[in-house]
């Protein structure tokens, strides 16, 4: 049987074919403001009943924020691949940061050619706002 953690109603699914996750983030304008972010991603690869694969990312970034999300992997016309749709469902912040953290997130990531595209909307205080990040590829890596 696969271990589980268990968060509200939902499973994420431990110890399932994994592949690890590793972002960067470097303001262009500030060198020295950076955001990494480690962890790995989970895919349920045959679901029982669902038709849509469904998805876990956890991460750990230098800011002090560790998050468990899950999620649906769903294929579009004019990607590269498939889009992966997030929603926190565990989410540990630095204390210090807890006074400008989001009240609600969710997050998806497209692959458009060499390019990676995050897509991010969140809600603080009443206000929604929605901004892109673009990942360059800057390394391939060899696969056995």
């Amino acid at each position: 049987k696969t271990p589980a953690v268990k968060a509200s109603s939902n499973f994420v699914f431990l110890f399932l074919p994994i592949s690890p996750f590793s972002s960067e983030a470097v303001n262009k304008e500030d060198p020295t403001d950076a955001h990494r972010q480690n962890g790995f991603l989970t895919i349920r690869q045959y679901p029982p009943f669902d038709k849509v694969k469904k998805v876990a990312l956890t991460t750990v970034s230098n800011q002090g924020v560790t998050m468990i999300e899950e999620g649906t992997m769903t294929k579009t016309e004019g990607t590269s691949g498939p889009i992966l749709n997030f929603t926190p469902i565990y989410t540990r912040i630095n204390d210090q940061l807890q006074g400008i953290t989001p009240k609600k997130i969710t997050r998806s990531f497209v692959r458009k050619g060499n390019r990676l595209i995050q897509t991010i909307a969140k809600e603080t205080n009443g206000r929604k706002i929605k901004f892109k990040k673009v990942y360059n590829r800057i390394r391939e890596f060899e696969f056995l």
